[in-house]
């Protein structure tokens, strides 16, 4: 069997030092969760023997009216672990209730307001130029993308428990004093803990450090509540030796707390410190520039603010941010990121260690020089700027040191421009390598791609009120009794104004590259998230009608419904994102993965081809097991929602191995068209495995 495990290739060993597993470190993450569950239930443990020691002394030797005589009582040990487990549970539960809405609670909690994709700011187009691109070149859905107005200081993090509630944030500093190169890298080191699994378990850790922190909380509270009272009563009255004792108890039991607090910040610093090494350096690879983030790491240590917050709660949030949001740790122990000048040198192992020094106030000509204006000045200080060249919707992007330039681009050919020699044709094993790899040659498509897209339907795909209409048109086929029977419903669907935009859209989507189609979408339905939930409600109804129309579920069809499912329907309450690991290993998940396998072979093919890809991909899956391919009736893609649903619930290895064969499937006839290459992205997105586009020649032969 030519597609064995046996023989399937490995990346290289000379380009293997930049591959990453994407699978390994998603199940690597859930592993540090479980660690991190360890040391919290450690934590808990060393926290409730020392509030019993603290109790057990001020009841055996504070009060003489106690039913505790001695200090070791099993009776009081069980009151306290109660007591404590409670409180501590009360208060991490409390707070990941806080943060269930994900990456957008923690940006609001911070002060963030969110940028929208119609945005004409300059800078915050800008920004979301950036993000598009990073989005599109990496397969991920468009995270939210949230601004701290208020921060001076350089700085940004990614949050969220899935791709599909990820929020992107950065601060004013870091976008008054980065240009777009610089930007671009501190973007692309979010987007690698995004790829990495890093997010849910900074949220997590979140939760927990809230739990201890309670105790901490309670003891202030009772020894502010003592020194209140020793403030109103005599000190040799009963009262007051009551607040005396409430002093001394509150103090000793919030030092208690701030000591479990201090080893769970060790925990913190521990689990954070190397992964932003690696995000370093999957940044420096996504974007092929290593003096964008290497800049922005030297303008935080030459700026007087640095990377610092003034949010009263950014210590809580302190393991997530690109640089040290908070003042310098006299301890190094308790450092969530590595020293600046180390991160520097190992990017540039020339750097000496001394940052050029940042100006306090920013001058015109100190301004980003691809920046024409940062904001419009509608507070005092406010810095308003007037060079010329703003990004604006559907322009090109403008030119990264990089080299890349889409007009260049156009006019040499695309791949004589970035890549020679790049087009090496499908293989699963590459395509499987890819998930979570963007690389610069996919950002540079991306780039080409927005390029590419009519500014008009660019526009549209950003505006909560228009994306719909665009996804309307896109989903039209083309004139005949169908597209009369979509069009006549739309109209009694939609109010004048809305049909009208409609019927203006229609005739540039008509004629749109068929390649277009998935980078529309996948900027558009993120646009959704913001509309109300009457108007989402509309949404579906008309999709689903336009879909139905002809009674075939197209891949185009098939894709927008699973990002609806995915990322649309959780932010309506419609759908819960999937839930934590339960499969680990293919027998637990077989009839999904047959079901899955079967609909994928009986896909545009004939029934020779079929039974070869069904045996192809079950060989490879299910080595030895004798397999009948079902019925092409019952193998329509309409059937693999639920089945993928539970191959999402599985380990990274499982699903390695699962999306390895849905890509020997595809493959077996040594043909891959753009519908297929969107089928499977569509299929790896659905199991939260982000697939980068597929580049110019990957899909002429297997």
């Amino acid at each position: 069997n030519p597609f064995a495990k046996r023989v399937l290739p490995s990346p290289s060993p000379r380009n293997s030092h930049i591959i990453m597993d994407f699978f390994a470190h998603q199940d690597a993450a859930r592993r540090r969760t479980g660690f991190l569950v360890f040391y919290f239930v450690a934590a808990v443990g060393l926290i409730i023997f020392a509030v019993y020691g603290v109790v057990a002394l001020f009841l055996t030797h504070g009060f003489h009216e106690t039913p505790f005589k001695s200090f070791w009582d099993p009776r009081l040990l069980t009151y306290v672990s109660g007591a404590i487990v409670l409180v501590v549970a009360g208060g991490s539960l409390y707070k990941m209730r806080m943060l269930a809405r994900g990456g957008p609670a923690v940006a609001e909690m911070l002060g963030g307001t969110p940028v929208t994709a119609s945005s004409q700011v300059p800078a915050y187009r800008r920004l979301l130029n950036v993000v598009e691109e990073m989005s599109i070149a990496s397969g991920i859905h468009t995270p939210g993308v949230y601004v701290l107005e208020r921060e001076r200081g350089i700085n940004a993090f990614a949050a969220g428990f899935t791709t599909s509630d990820a929020v992107v944030c950065v601060t004013r500093g870091a976008l008054e004093r980065l240009n777009r190169d610089e930007l671009q890298g501190v973007v692309a080191h979010e987007f690698s803990h995004i790829l990495n699994g890093d997010m849910r378990l900074n949220l997590r850790l979140m939760g927990v450090l809230n739990g201890i922190l309670v105790i901490a909380l309670i003891g202030y509270g009772i020894m502010r509540a003592g020194f209140n009272l020793q403030s109103t009563t005599p000190r040799r009255s009963k009262d007051g030796t009551v607040s005396m004792g409430a002093l001394s108890f509150g103090f000793c039991l919030m030092a208690v707390g701030y000591i479990g607090l201090f080893f769970a910040k060790v925990i913190k610093a521990a689990v954070s410190r190397q992964r932003e090494f690696l995000a370093d350096a999957s940044a420096v690879q996504f974007t092929r520039n290593p003096s964008g983030i290497a800049e922005a790491l030297k303008k935080i240590g030459g700026f007087s603010t640095g990377s610092r917050l003034l949010s009263e709660k950014a210590e809580e949030a302190s393991h997530l941010y690109f640089g040290n949001g908070l003042a310098e740790s006299l301890f190094g122990l308790l450092a969530t990121h590595p020293p600046l000048a180390e991160r520097v040198r190992r990017i540039e192992p020339s750097f000496d260690g001394e940052f050029p020094k940042q100006p306090e106030v920013l001058a015109i000509e100190d301004a980003p020089e691809d920046l024409s204006s940062l904001f419009t000045g509608s507070r005092p200080g406010d810095y308003v700027f007037d060079a010329p060249a703003a990004e604006t919707p559907g322009a090109p992007a403008a030119e990264a040191s990089s080299g890349f330039s889409p007009a260049r681009a156009e006019a040499r050919g695309f791949w004589e421009n970035i890549a020679p020699g790049g087009a090496a044709g499908f293989s699963p094993a590459r395509a499987v390598a890819r998930v979570g790899n963007p690389t610069a040659e996919h950002l540079a498509y991306a780039k080409s791609f927005r390029a590419r897209i009519p500014s008009r339907l660019l526009d549209a795909a950003r505006d909560p009120m228009r994306a719909e209409l665009l996804i309307y048109a896109l989903l039209c086929d083309a004139p005949g009794p169908v597209r009369d029977k979509q069009t006549a419903g739309l109209k009694s669907a939609l109010c004048d104004e809305d049909f009208n935009e409609f019927q203006t859209l229609a005739p540039e989507t008509e004629v749109l590259d068929k390649e277009l189609y998935l980078p529309i979408l996948e900027t558009a339905v993120p646009t959704l998230k913001s509309v109300p939930p009457a108007q989402y409600e509309d949404f579906r109804a008309n999709a689903a009608a336009l879909i139905s129309a002809d009674g075939v579920v197209s891949v185009f069809e098939y894709t927008l419904n699973c990002m609806i499912a995915r990322h649309l329907a959780p932010r309506f309450g419609k759908a819960r994102p999937a839930a934590s690991v339960r499969y680990h290993t293919i027998d637990q998940i077989a009839p999904d993965c047959l079901e899955i396998l079967s609909v994928l072979a009986w896909h545009e093919r004939d029934d020779e081809t079929a039974r070869k890809a069904f045996a192809d991909s079950t060989a490879y899956l299910m080595p030895g097991a004798s397999l009948k391919l079902p019925d092409r009736a019952s193998s329509g893609l309409d059937r693999m929602g639920q089945a993928l649903a539970r191959v999402a619930m599985s380990s990274g290895k499982v699903k390695k191995e699962v999306l390895t064969a849905v890509c020997i499937a595809i493959a077996s006839d040594k043909i891959v068209t753009v519908d297929e290459a969107a089928l499977l992205r569509a299929v790896s997105d659905t199991l939260d495995c982000p697939m980068p586009p597929f580049l110019p020649g990957e899909l002429l032969a297997a």
